[in-house]
């Protein structure tokens, strides 16, 4: 394919015409090759001064190919390097401005063209798409501040070509399955699960466009078809969109149509019925929710078909219970909930029913009159607690537990060390809802203890973070709680190194998250902080895991700030982390580990230190070896082959740009023959320092049965591609030509073969 496309774009290079044969090959190539808008600008030209019918046709394919081009913003960066003072903000509205124009003008080019509903319905719907495709999170967007509506001239468009894509549908004769296919791809537009453009699902999403697209598909199908399929959207769904709108009777009446059209099953939906009776008020009628949704589940459980118990719906009927003071009542739930999840010898479900065997045994202790009973199950919780592995997340439903159990510690100080603990194993899930009580909890120790005044500031500043993270964003809140914190520093007139860099890296961020931050002045703040001195104060008694993710971010902002002696230190860290544990978890794979690798090479470089760099590439390719050896013969349609060829490439790159071109071109050359055949024996591929020190028999006799066997047209770009980098490389005359003359012959049979270019 490579070599196809190349030989395309030498042909291209080498033709220019005037006629609507020209105008049509260029379409073509920009269509199927390469699109560029030198060859469509040609085509316009051409289409413009033409009467036929079908320049219309090519018309409409141009301009919609020019808005991926310009949806792309890939020539921002450039432009940007350029210009000392280019506008990213003012460009990027220019081009939006300009993308609504080519759409407008296509779609008018579709109406001369044909009024053929089908067709127009399929342009109006992948239209619509492209347009939305061209507005996500690309360097257009990226560059617009928040709260700028440029992109709205042209997802505005979109919206009026979905709803003329409709009518378009219903007029055609499209079959059933093509107009299904077309509103599923037109739903994806209005659906507010779909963040690939973050901006356009929280103003444009529209759940009841989804469900009527929906309907629309169900009205086609024939009334004797049993089994119709569900959609992206449901009943379900648009009870959802009426909830967040307040509109809470709708929304469980159309919860209640789920359950009875048996769109989702009755423990999914009752538990968000009794959310709306809370937020109406009607405490007694969720409560009756929660208990039928048990009901239900014991009715399921004693006939055996699997299916599990709500534990969490459960828990919040036990909760409401108490509240109400019925205690009996929200006992004897405990008690089923401690029934239903049985400790099992050598069960991989053991941790899950533990989880809530610690907050059905809470809940008992809370309600527990007799001190003897009541102290039993508190060792209870705190027996089950301790049987949790401590890379496991915690349930919301323990925040009030684990509080309890930090305000049991006879120190301040540990109560908050201890609320911190717990806070990082809580799953949060961007709801402040699950964090605030424990840094409430913290604020409220430290409230006028002035020995307290550093954990007060951290707790801000903890805030702020959180705050940074959360889902739906406060405006102003992670500013709010940072500056808060700053403020009662300097005005302490305390000294902590810690608390002072961690003020500026929160404010760092603060100022970072915002649209029209200035670059210069969040550096400046950047320069203030010790990342090193953060990294070591909260790493300790983090999992492994949490350590390898703290020092990856304090060695990015370090290289972010070109600080690249920093940067190496904290690699250093890294190494004697994760190398414990490499390949034994998700975290610490080979794949994980090798970019990890590749930016401490690149920090070496930055340094001038080119044998580390040097040792690093080699130590990395000892053990990508060891790893891909042992996978080879598994079976994954070439990813494995693909990706370690591009690794072999990127350590070759490395040695040449610490000038160390014989290691670099022994590389490339292990990289073709990887290329061609991943399965090579580990001992073959472990002679590499021989191969370098000039030993080249073994390497060559592989590398030339490989050039010379059976070849794919994958193989064929693959050796291409490193023939075409290595050129310049080879040329130089470092190592024996008999590899280069190999290249240089497989180029000549495979790449050009028969093809002559002719003027």
């Amino acid at each position: 394919m490579q070599v196809r496309d190349k030989l395309s774009g030498y042909f291209m290079q080498r033709i220019t015409g005037n006629s609507l044969e020209y105008a049509r090959l260029c379409v073509y190539y920009c269509k199927h090759v390469r699109s560029k808008m030198e060859y469509l600008d040609a085509a316009e030209k051409i289409c413009l001064n033409c009467t036929a019918n079908e320049c219309h046709d090519l018309l409409q394919q141009i301009y919609c190919m020019k808005i991926e081009i310009i949806g792309s913003g890939d020539d921002i960066i450039d432009l940007m390097l350029e210009d000392d003072g280019f506008d990213e903000n003012e460009y990027a509205g220019r081009q939006y401005a300009e993308m609504r124009r080519l759409a407008e003008e296509a779609y008018r080019h579709v109406k001369e063209y044909t009024d053929d509903a089908a067709y127009r319905a399929r342009f109006c719907a992948g239209l619509a798409t492209e347009l939305d495709n061209s507005t996500s999170n690309n360097f257009l967007t990226m560059s617009l501040p928040e709260g700028n509506t440029a992109m709205d001239v042209v997802l505005d468009f979109a919206v009026l070509l979905l709803d003329d894509a409709e009518e378009y549908i219903l007029k055609s004769g499209m079959d059933l399955h093509e107009r299904k296919t077309l509103f599923n791809k037109m739903a994806e537009f209005f659906n507010p699960d779909n963040f690939s453009n973050i901006y356009k699902s929280e103003k444009y999403y529209n759940m009841g466009k989804v469900v009527h697209y929906q309907e629309l598909i169900d009205s086609f199908r024939d009334k004797d078809e049993d089994g119709f399929y569900i959609g992206m959207a449901g009943i379900k769904e648009l009870a959802e969109e009426a909830e967040r709108k307040k509109e809470y009777q709708k929304a469980i009446e159309l919860y209640y149509k789920a359950i009875s059209n048996k769109e989702e099953p009755y423990d999914m939906v009752l538990p968000d019925i009794a959310n709306v009776y809370l937020k109406m008020g009607e405490k007694e009628h969720a409560i009756e929710c929660l208990e039928e949704v048990l009901r239900l589940d014991c009715i399921n459980i004693q006939k055996n078909n699997g299916l599990p118990y709500t534990d969490y719906a459960c828990c919040k009927l036990i909760d409401l219970l108490m509240e109400e003071k019925r205690y009996k009542e929200a006992k004897k739930y405990a008690e089923e909930l401690i029934l239903y999840n049985p400790v099992k010898t050598d069960n991989e479900n053991n941790i899950y029913n533990i989880k809530w065997l610690s907050v059905a045994n809470y809940r008992l202790y809370k309600m527990e009159t007799s001190l003897p009973e009541k102290k039993r199950l508190w060792e209870n919780c705190i027996m089950y607690y301790n049987m949790i592995p401590e890379d496991e997340e915690i349930p919301e439903e323990s925040i009030e537990f684990l509080i309890e159990m930090a305000g049991r510690e006879e120190d301040d100080k540990e109560k908050i060390k201890m609320a911190y603990r717990f806070l990082d194993r809580i799953n949060f899930l961007y709801n402040m809802e699950n964090i605030s009580p424990f840094l409430d909890y913290i604020l409220g120790i430290c409230k006028d203890k002035e020995e307290l005044t550093g954990e007060n500031i951290k707790a801000l500043l903890t805030y702020s973070h959180y705050w940074k993270n959360a889902y739906p964003k406060q405006e102003g809140k992670e500013l709010e709680y940072c500056m808060a914190a700053k403020e009662q520093y300097e005005k302490t007139g305390i000294k902590n190194p810690y608390l002072y860099s961690l003020i500026y890296k929160t404010l760092a961020e603060c100022y970072s998250d915002i649209g029209s931050y200035d670059y210069d002045e969040v550096n400046a703040i950047k320069k203030k902080c010790n990342y090193y001195l953060l990294a070591e104060n909260d790493a300790q008694g983090k999992t492994t895991e949490k350590q390898i993710e703290i020092w990856k971010d304090t060695a990015y902002n370090y290289r972010y700030l070109d600080n690249y002696v920093m940067e190496e230190k904290c690699y250093g860290k890294l190494a004697g982390i994760i190398e414990l544990v490499l390949n034994q978890h998700d975290y610490s794979s080979f794949d994980n580990y090798w970019y990890i690798v590749k930016d401490q090479i690149e920090c070496y470089l930055n340094l001038g230190k080119k044998d580390k760099a040097k040792e690093n590439v080699l130590d990395i390719y000892y053990k990508m070896t060891e790893f891909y050896t042992k996978t080879c013969d598994e079976e994954d349609n070439g990813r494995k082959t693909s990706d370690f060829r591009w690794k072999l490439k990127d350590c070759a790159e490395y040695m040449n740009d610490g000038g160390f071109i014989q290691e670099s071109l022994i590389f490339y050359i292990i990289a073709v023959i990887i290329s061609i055949d991943i399965c090579q024996t580990e001992e073959f591929l472990n002679n590499i320092e021989k191969y370098i020190s000039g030993n080249l028999e073994e390497l060559y006799k592989v590398f030339y049965e490989k050039l010379h066997g059976e070849i794919s047209a994958q193989n064929i770009d693959d050796v291409i591609d490193i023939y075409e980098e290595t050129q310049e490389i080879f040329e130089k005359g470092i190592i024996t030509p008999v590899f280069y003359n190999e290249l240089k012959w497989f180029s000549g049979q495979y790449q050009h073969q028969e093809v002559e270019f002719k003027r």
